[in-house]
């Protein structure tokens, strides 16, 4: 099966997506951007699962997988280290689709400390003299702090 063509219309993180339905509706339980740590807690820590409901808008159907990819950003925007991958998550758009709900579900999300954190979905691309490559369909971000 081809490769869909798609865009991402919305990407949200939240501890739990559940689906229900014949035509399933999502309810996203507790959209959190700010995840908050107690002042004598050690890092690295683990966030126990987050998920990222997306909105597919499909233009023509197939088969991909999707990646996320867990990024801490420094402050001063200077680099950013990556904390994990997950997936893949293969997900198949039907002919005559236009919308597609999926939730992407990660487990024991590692925080290195308190910042800012980006969630990005990737598909993978190969090329033939670079290697593998991910291109970024979305971005969700979320921080980390430590409560007063």
């Amino acid at each position: 099966m081809a490769r869909p063509r798609v865009q991402v219309q919305h990407a949200v993180l939240c501890p739990i997506v559940r689906q229900y339905g014949s035509a399933p509706t999502s309810d996203l339980l507790g959209v959190c951007y700010t995840y908050t740590y107690a002042p004598d807690i050690e890092f690295p820590r683990h966030i126990p699962q987050v998920d990222l409901f997306t909105r597919f808008f499909v233009y023509s159907p197939g088969f991909e997988e999707y990646f996320l990819r867990v990024w801490r950003l420094a402050a001063d925007d200077a680099g950013q280290t990556r904390m994990g991958s997950f997936g893949p998550y293969p997900v198949r758009f039907t002919p005559g689709t236009v919308f597609v709900d999926r939730p992407f579900r990660m487990k024991n999300v590692r925080v290195e400390g308190v910042g800012r954190y980006a969630v990005r979905l990737c598909v993978k691309r190969n090329r033939r003299w670079r290697g593998v490559r991910y291109r970024i369909l979305a971005t969700e971000f979320f921080q980390v702090v430590r409560s007063p």
